[in-house]
């Protein structure tokens, strides 16, 4: 077969997906696209998310108990760690009580078809 010294081969080869993390050049290596080491980064920044926002449910409940012991226990945990990731993105302390979230929450359970909150 004769050689074209000339022609070049256009587009990039084909490679070993790459993390999917900027500036890793690791290969990927799970289903969400990072290497083992961001994915390891990944997992871990999602379970201290979830601890931060279950203490700041803890911290909105012992702030306003009367009111969330009222609630069912499904009720009352959706309802808190809604308010809680409300309050948090809003970079309000964890005490506060923000009738808009409630308001979301409410009109959430309305359009699944909730209505009772006991």
């Amino acid at each position: 077969m004769p050689t074209h010294p000339h022609l070049r081969l256009a587009g990039k080869p084909a490679s070993a997906p790459r993390c999917r993390t900027t500036g890793c050049a690791l290969r990927s290596s799970g289903e969400l696209g990072y290497c083992s080491a961001c994915e390891a980064v990944y997992h871990a920044a999602r379970e201290l998310r979830e601890q931060l926002l279950a203490r700041r449910g803890a911290q909105l409940h012992a702030a306003h108990r009367a009111m969330f012991d009222a609630l069912s226990p499904a009720v009352r945990n959706r309802l808190l760690a809604h308010m809680a990731a409300r309050t948090a993105q809003q970079g309000q302390p964890a005490h506060v009580f923000d009738e808009f979230g409630l308001e979301d929450f409410l009109a959430e359970l309305n359009d699944l078809g909730l209505t009772a909150l006991t």
